[in-house]
């Protein structure tokens, strides 16, 4: 495995606006999702409808919109993670 490089992405798996520098890995589908300033490796799937800032988001990671009630964040971190909500 190497380093993640900078690709062209293909238009058909962007529908939403990229804005400022980010680097997408191939197969990754983003939709009504800005993103900005974030490193996007291969396989991820992002539908959820927010702005994504500063992030590095892993191969196959899934980040998807959820309307249900009540409303809460589920989430799976590794060992030293930070994340702000």
């Amino acid at each position: 495995m190497g380093f993640l490089e900078p690709r062209i992405v293909k238009v058909n798996q962007i529908r939403t606006p990229i804005i400022s520098p980010a680097i997408i890995g191939d197969h990754s589908p983003i939709l009504n999702t800005e993103v900005e300033n974030s490193i996007i490796m291969e396989g991820a799937h992002i539908d959820c409808g927010k702005r994504i800032t500063d992030s590095l988001i892993g191969r196959r990671v899934q980040i998807l919109h959820d309307n249900s009630l009540p409303r809460g964040h589920r989430l799976i971190l590794s060992d030293r993670s930070t994340i702000t909500l």
